[in-house]
């Protein structure tokens, strides 16, 4: 074997600037190479991440049942909630009866009437129960035409229990559906409130009217307006369109013993001297005979204002 030890036999080869070596440069190139290089894939791998997140949190939320179609109703995985309404119908009651079925309870509409123009429900009852809890609901007073409130139920379905909810919020979706539900049939029921007041009277006292007087600001349509059907075969009724609100107010005080309303409010005879013509819409005065009091005569002075 032979035994090289002469310095000349060796060649050293050196990148790093110089015929000397830099200890330092040395180092950092060491590091370089030794450090992970992050790829393409690497990368993507962080925004993919992005939207799986997105996705778990999206079916952690309360979703609504594709299959029922129905905005009234929303199913999580611990509860199935429903909201009753003056808009719903009974399409809408059924997807929540079949919701309801599904998980072993029982839902059933005993009752359901709209209003005497099908505008929204007047009244409705409901039996709902499961193996834990029974109940019913009633909605609508029987002497009053204006629209149902709206009412929030939820099935638990960890505990098979039915609640009305009283101190918890129910899901937002569904008290926005209340809410909206709620402004447009209060819309519908202003824009006849005369003639639902007029059969609210008939309902609640009788239908046995004369000395019938409308007075109105505005002409009158070529069409029947809708509330005249109420007063069909009623006898002695004047009709009288185009007056001021001053002339309006003049014939509503030569009542001064009637039983006065402003807008559906209670009002006293001196208050009502007070009111103000310009905002005057139009007056409905009328007798009427009690069939619940022997038929007792009693007097009504109905305004209504723009305000």
């Amino acid at each position: 074997m032979k035994t090289l030890t002469n310095p000349d036999h060796f060649t050293f080869t050196n990148h790093f600037g110089g015929p000397h070596f830099n200890k330092s440069l040395l180092k950092t190139r060491i590091e370089m190479m030794n450090k992970p290089h992050k790829t393409w894939k690497t990368v993507g791998k962080y925004f993919l991440f992005v939207p799986v997140l997105f996705i778990v949190f999206s079916f952690s939320k309360p979703y609504l049942i594709a299959n029922n179609q129905t905005k009234y109703l929303i199913q999580t995985d611990d509860a199935i909630e429903w909201v009753i309404t003056p808009k719903i119908t009974m399409k809408d009651l059924t997807k929540i009866q079949e919701a309801i079925e599904a998980h072993g309870g029982t839902f059933e509409v005993t009752s359901y009437q709209l209003d005497p123009l099908q505008l929204y429900v007047q009244r409705m009852e409901t039996r709902q129960s499961t193996e834990k809890s029974a109940g019913s609901s009633h909605y609508g007073n029987p002497y009053s035409l204006r629209p149902i409130m709206g009412d929030f139920l939820k099935l638990d379905l960890k505990t098979n229990k039915i609640i009305h909810y009283i101190r918890k919020s129910p899901l937002a979706d569904l008290q926005k559906v209340v809410l909206e539900d709620r402004a447009e049939a209060e819309k519908a029921y202003n824009e006849n409130a005369l003639e639902y007041e007029l059969r609210e009277k008939q309902i609640q006292i009788g239908t046995f009217w004369e000395n019938i007087q409308y007075l109105t600001v505005t002409s009158f349509p070529e069409n029947q307006s809708p509330f005249f059907r109420v007063l069909l075969g009623k006898s002695t009724s004047v009709w009288k369109d185009r007056l001021s609100g001053a002339e309006i107010l003049k014939e509503a005080l030569k009542h001064p013993s009637a039983i006065t309303r402003v807008n559906r409010h209670p009002i006293a005879n001196e208050d009502l001297a007070q009111l103000d013509p310009k905002t005057i819409k139009d007056a409905f005065i009328f007798d009427i005979y009690d069939e619940k009091k022997d038929y007792a005569k009693k007097t009504y002075v109905l305004v209504h204002t723009n305000l």
